[in-house]
Formats: C-alpha cells, structure tokens, sequence
C-alpha cells in the first residue's frame, strides 16, 4: 500500500529530524528548512498527489513572490498558506499547522487572510511545545481522512 504524501516546512533542522522520526514510517515526507523551496515546490507540478501540508508559522521571510498580507508581518507560514490557497483548495490538500505561538491569535489570524472558505475550513492549528510527534501523526492522519 502506498503512503500518503505530506510535505513539512519549518525551519528548524532539529524540530524536522523529530518529526521526520515520527512521520517516516507512516507518510512520504517531503520536507523543507527553508520556505521559499517549499513554496516552490508547492506551486509545482511535482507537488501533485500531497494530501498534506504541515506548516510552522514563524519563519524566515519568503521572497517576493508571495501575497503579503497586511499586518502580518513575522508570520511566514500564513503569508505561504495565502499564496498557495488555490493549490491548496484544487487539490484538497489538508493544512496542518504547527506553532510555538497562541493558538486562538494564529486561529484569528487565519481568519484574517483571504482564504477560499474551503480551505480556512481545512486548517487545524496546533502548539508545538504541546504536540509530540507521536500526536503529529494522528493529526496528519485525521486531517486527510476528513478529506478523502
């Protein structure tokens, strides 16, 4: 049986090797440090098949070829998630973010940036400090099945 195909980005290396642990075995994990490689890769046709994106919110600045979203400024992962909606909603790919930041302000964040409502309605946001790797695989799972 084939895994289902994830991608991760966050930028910290260490943070990736644990979750890359926990989510091997399970998924195909394509994974990113740096996010304008993960936008790349998302807005091509390579990106085909993922059926998940976990996604760190801070991290450094993408390029500029993403949307900008006004007072958003720190916040790298939604400015992704906004440039990648189209994508995202096309072929139902579930978003799966993770945070050191509150929850409920990245949640009315979300809200906030221009989404199509089916994908806002895919976000789930969950706290890293929170979240072990093993919960991360539930999670992922979860977020797919509510889309197949």
């Amino acid at each position: 049986m084939t895994k289902p195909r994830i991608v991760l980005i966050d930028d910290e290396p260490d943070k990736i090797q644990i979750y890359l642990d926990a989510l091997e075995p399970v998924f195909e994990v394509t994974y990113y440090e740096d996010p304008n490689d993960g936008l790349h890769f998302l807005t091509n046709v390579d990106s085909l098949g993922t059926e998940a994106l976990v996604l760190d919110i801070l991290m450094p600045s993408l390029d500029d070829t993403v949307i900008r979203i006004p007072n958003q400024e720190g916040d790298t992962g939604l400015a992704l998630l906004a440039s990648v909606a189209d994508r995202v909603n096309q072929f139902k790919i579930a978003i799966v973010i993770i945070t050191n930041r509150n929850v409920s302000e990245i949640k009315e964040k979300i809200k906030n940036i221009p989404l199509p409502s089916e994908v806002s309605n895919r976000v789930s946001v969950h706290l890293k400090l929170k979240t072990t790797p093993d919960e991360l695989v539930t999670i992922v799972n979860d977020s797919i099945r509510k889309l197949r």
